[in-house]
């Protein structure tokens, strides 16, 4: 019997929502514990748990509307990632005190942020594809917002522009690409739910970089000023070090 069938019918979305590893494994009779499951059957398990998440995803995901709280957790976490992962972008080194550019972060924010999303949703770059709705202009003058996640439609109509990101690494004050108020504009002007003037805040320190991420929201709830993207500060630390630890390591595998 396929996973997606029971007694030759098809699951009902409130049986997929229920499967999981750990429902998954009661089904089978072993403990919902992972390490009880055998090789073969946590493989199956692991395999149905992730294509129910993948297909519950895309059923929330062809909703018009977005909750901002759904799109900033993704985003919380693909920020997260970038941190943990791409720490080595803001690190201070070859004897320059600054980080890797604004295109360099955003396209790996990029990649981390696609997985969040259904296969239905578009993660873009530096998008400057015209269509309609679709030229992003701020008073006749190009204006390409860093990151957007969209619809490539070319038809403009709504529920197609979800998110439109601007990063700054250092100082959200600089006078170099977006500002707030360029933000604001686009997300009115193409009709986005959501837009997020992100601020990484990526300072030096002592050969390591601290990253004490902040963001503005813009759109259907916007925020009227800076919050933490990790409200507590004990989450930031915890991010930071997991970051600097990988980033040790891989040094260490680079030594000769």
């Amino acid at each position: 019997m396929r996973a997606t069938e029971t007694a030759g019918r098809p699951m009902t979305n409130r049986f997929m929502r229920l499967v999981s590893l750990g429902t998954l494994a009661r089904y089978t009779g072993r403990e919902s514990n992972p390490s009880n499951l055998d090789g073969r059957s946590l493989d199956i398990t692991l395999i149905i748990s992730r294509l129910t998440h993948n297909q519950v995803m895309a059923v929330t995901d062809r909703k018009s509307v977005m909750l901002r709280s759904t799109v900033e957790t993704r985003l919380r976490i693909a920020i997260r990632n970038l941190i943990v992962d791409e720490y080595s972008l803001f690190v201070p080194w070859a004897g320059s005190a600054r980080p890797a550019s604004e295109v360099a972060a955003c396209s790996q924010l990029a990649r981390h942020l696609a997985p969040q999303f259904s296969r239905t949703w578009d993660v873009d770059c530096e998008y400057n594809r015209e269509g309609i709705n679709e030229v992003k202009r701020v008073n006749q003058a190009w204006r390409r917002p860093d990151l957007i996640v969209h619809r490539r439609t070319g038809c403009g109509q709504g529920g197609h522009n979800l998110l439109m990101i601007e990063l700054k690494i250092i100082n959200a004050n600089e006078r170099s690409g977006g500002t707030e108020e360029s933000l604001s504009s686009l997300v009115e002007k193409h009709n986005y739910e959501h837009g997020v003037f992100l601020h990484l805040n990526s300072q030096p320190n002592n050969g390591n970089a601290i990253v004490n991420p902040q963001w503005k929201w813009f759109g259907t709830d916007s925020d009227p000023d800076f919050k933490p993207v990790f409200e507590r500060p004990s989450a930031i630390n915890v991010i930071l070090d997991e970051a600097r630890r990988q980033w040790a390591a891989r040094r260490r595998l680079l030594e000769p």
